[in-house]
């Protein structure tokens, strides 16, 4: 059940970060132009 957990978790985590690597993208180009 803890492996499942952890490896459901890994997953979201990884989706969350995507997320938060697009929109610290499109603010850094905002910013830089």
């Amino acid at each position: 059940a803890y492996k499942i957990f952890s490896t459901a978790y890994r997953n979201h985590c990884r989706r969350f970060n995507l997320r938060m690597n697009l929109i610290c993208g499109i603010i850094n180009q905002e910013l830089a132009i």
